[in-house]
């Protein structure tokens, strides 16, 4: 199955599907803290529409992990995969893991209600 890799919000309650490919990852890895900043926010208002994904970004699947089936993610041009498992109805925790990287990262998924893409 096809998925949007990346989704964030624009305007209240739309959504912008945003292609991972032009991230390099373990830049962005390292310098996490930046993009949780106001000012690394703002830098991705003025170029989010630059990265906006045109169609599809990863594929989604079934995978054992830890001998657990569990919903994986794979992106299409980053050697990146996340999993995902149920937390309640609204919830889902997720783990990505970035090929040669033995570091795991955590990340929670909360349901939104959206209007459509921005």
């Amino acid at each position: 199955m096809r998925a949007d890799a990346l989704l964030f919000e624009g305007e209240p309650g739309r959504l912008i599907p945003v292609d991972p490919k032009s991230f390099p990852i373990r830049l962005a890895n390292r310098f996490a803290v930046f993009g949780r900043s106001a000012l690394g926010w703002n830098l991705f208002q003025h170029i989010r529409s630059r990265v906006r994904a045109t169609g599809t970004t990863a594929t989604l699947q079934m995978r054992m992990d830890h001998n657990v089936m569990t919903a994986a993610m794979g992106y299409d041009r980053q050697p990146i995969t996340d999993y995902f498992r149920r937390i309640d109805g609204n919830q889902v925790a997720g783990m990505m893991v970035v090929e040669r990287d033995p570091r795991r990262f955590f990340f929670r998924l909360t349901k939104a209600e959206a209007r459509g893409y921005g």
